[in-house]
């Protein structure tokens, strides 16, 4: 078998690039072409790569290679080219490795992939992969460049399971790998998220690129990712809080999906790398993350027929769908809690739920100023060396005037946090359970700062209020006539949205009129009235 070397992948840096290391540059324009930041460290030290400064005329003879650094910083308009080398037979012995075989001739072969195979040999999986198996059905397989990974065209995670089209010949490899590249192929996954979404459909397009400190995760990257589009439908919403999407990529990048839903607040369900999953994910039966690729669609590489392949659930999803349909009614007896920016508009969407879906509320603020009344656990705790400019003459409480030293002072702010936090906790689980032993099965706690807390494990479900933070500002503002800059110190305090949208079951956009934040919410009352 003979493969040809490929064609240099070429760069210009652009300006957002500018003073990045060379090493980190080609690490993310390359991160779906199975070349790691190492395996390119090693191709720069091997004079593999090119760096043509930006300052370079016509004519002017090209750099030495053998003195390029891996941490070479780059200027905007330097061209860089890498050139990889062929591939490397590996010693691979055959193995019988699972898969189910859906289509075969002599050019291509379709499978379905079961969860828990690795594509292709790399660190740490030298042994069980599927390229194993295939070499143990069939000997002629093609290859690509840096290393012989027969016929792998494309791969799917090692915990996603369904289609793959894997070539026999260097012909099909070059036609399906050109294909990929077109945007010829179509790819169609299910996906399980947790949260219930309340739009029907919609598009992500953000680029991704390599986390830029956990480097085996992918993120959006606005700066330096590449390109990446997919296209949601929803096709089911379960009463326990998750939601069944199908999915459509127009791109290939690496974890394009899991990248792509995590940004959205609603992340693939049992996705430990970009998720949070746990116990609820266990109760029914989702031990891996729920993503499964369902239909594949290319030309036939030699014939140029039009094929379409299926790959049913595998059995796991079903025993998954199946435990949520059956769990009718189980949401009722939860607790959910409700939080989100300072004016996001909590308060607002906890009403609604109160009047729409017949949720009783507790407002943790209130419980809050009750227990700082004199004479209260948080009243007492509060009184103490260095407190009393925090106090009127008649020995209430200046609300005022110690919100503006907590928000100014960092270190005091954690000191009252500690003294008061353990209080209003005991007093909010003491007001669930007097609401429960009054037969309401509906409880929804407002609390402001419930992730900061630490209290996220109080809750079944916890609802996150999304609105920008300049929406957010003028609301604060407007309502309860603080001052700009505390207003904006108590936002700086608060965790980012972007991380509690990330952790949050149920994202809630109220960015806008007051009257789409309704049409979204009366989408979830429908779900609720399934139970």
């Amino acid at each position: 078998m003979t493969v040809e070397e490929p064609s240099p992948f070429e760069f210009v840096v652009q300006i957002p690039a500018a003073g990045r290391r060379l090493d980190l540059f080609l690490a993310d324009r390359l991160a779906d072409h199975d070349l790691t930041r190492s395996r390119l460290q090693a191709l720069i030290r091997q004079g593999l790569v090119t760096l043509i400064p930006a300052e370079a005329r016509p004519g002017d003879p090209l750099p030495p290679t053998v003195n390029l650094k891996v941490g070479h910083l780059l200027k905007a308009g330097d061209r860089v080219a890498v050139r990889v080398p062929p591939p490397i037979p590996l010693d691979l012995i055959a193995e019988e490795v699972p898969f189910t075989l859906l289509y075969e001739d002599e050019d291509i072969l379709v499978l379905a992939k079961p969860p828990g195979v690795v594509v292709h040999p790399a660190g740490g999986h030298w042994q069980g992969t599927l390229v194993h198996g295939l070499l143990h059905h069939c000997r002629n397989l093609s290859g690509i460049s840096g290393e012989l990974r027969p016929g792998i065209v494309h791969r799917l995670d090692k915990e996603t399971s369904g289609c793959l089209v894997v070539a026999k010949s260097d012909r099909a490899h070059h036609e399906l790998a050109r294909q990929f590249k077109a945007k010829e192929v179509e790819k169609i996954y299910q996906a399980l998220l947790i949260g219930l979404i309340s739009a029907e459909q919609g598009r992500v397009e953000l680029p991704i690129g390599r986390h830029p400190v956990r480097r085996k995760q992918m993120a959006v990257r606005r700066e330096g990712g590449r390109e990446a589009l997919t296209h949601w439908r929803v096709l089911e919403r379960f009463a326990a809080g998750y939601t069944l999407v199908s999915l459509r990529l127009e791109t290939g990048r690496t974890h394009q999906i899991r990248v792509h839903m995590a940004s959205l607040g609603h992340p693939v369900a049992g996705d430990a790398l970009y998720g949070k999953g746990g116990d609820r994910d266990r109760r029914f039966a989702i031990n891996r993350q729920w993503l499964h690729a369902l239909h594949l669609s290319f030309n036939h590489p030699v014939s140029g027929e039009r094929l379409r392949f299926t790959a049913p659930l595998w059995p796991d999803l079903e025993k998954t769908l199946a435990l949520l349909r059956e769990n009718v009614g189980e949401m009722l007896m939860e607790l959910w809690g409700i939080t989100g920016g300072i004016g996001a508009g909590k308060s607002r969407v906890a009403a609604w739920f109160a009047a729409q879906a017949g949720f009783a509320t507790v407002d943790v603020d209130q419980l809050a100023r009750e227990l700082l009344q004199p004479g209260q656990a948080g009243w007492l705790a509060l009184r103490g060396r260095d407190r009393e400019r925090f106090f009127h003459p008649d020995g209430s409480v200046d609300r005022p005037r110690l919100r503006r030293a907590i928000f100014s002072d960092s270190r005091l702010r954690r000191e009252i946090d500690n003294l008061l936090h353990p209080l209003i906790r005991q007093e909010m689980l003491a007001t669930v359970a007097r609401l429960r032993r009054e037969g309401r099965q509906r409880i929804l706690v407002e609390v402001p700062l419930l992730y900061e807390a630490g209290w996220e494990a109080d809750f079944s479900r916890v609802i996150v209020v999304r609105a920008p933070a300049e929406i957010s500002l003028a609301r604060l503002l407007k309502r309860d006539g603080v001052s700009t800059e505390e207003a904006a110190a108590a936002l700086a305090a608060q965790m980012v949205p972007e991380e509690k949208a990330r952790r949050a079951d149920l994202l809630v956009d109220n960015s806008g009129l007051w009257s789409e934040t309704v049409a979204r919410l009366e989408k979830i009352e429908k779900i609720l009235e399934k139970s």
